[in-house]
């Protein structure tokens, strides 16, 4: 069959076989930065879900100092003047010349 072209027929399996694993590794190759890439776009999004996350975390927690810090100094700013407070009977009260002279 393959006497006079020259080539026998282990060259031919060899060369078949040869092929074959030609195909399967740039199947594999193609495979591979298929994968690579599905990996790259599924970690890209996982990282930026990820800082989007981190992101609203982060604001919250701002806000919510912001809000703790404006309320806590409400609240000393009216420890400090009570509202039932009433200067001249103040033990600390000291009369103004204004109010001396009238």
């Amino acid at each position: 069959m393959f006497s006079g072209s020259g080539v026998s027929w282990s060259k031919v399996m060899i060369m078949e076989h040869f092929r074959s694993l030609k195909e399967i590794s740039s199947e594999l190759t193609i495979r591979g930065r298929y994968e690579e890439e599905a990996i790259v776009r599924c970690t890209s999004s996982a990282v930026d879900r990820y800082k989007r996350e981190a992101s609203t975390i982060e604001d919250y927690d701002r806000s919510m100092y912001i809000l703790y810090h404006r309320s806590m100094s409400r609240r000393e700013m009216r420890d400090l003047v009570p509202a039932d407070f009433k200067p001249k009977a103040s033990p600390n009260y000291k009369i103004t010349p204004d109010e001396f002279l009238t």
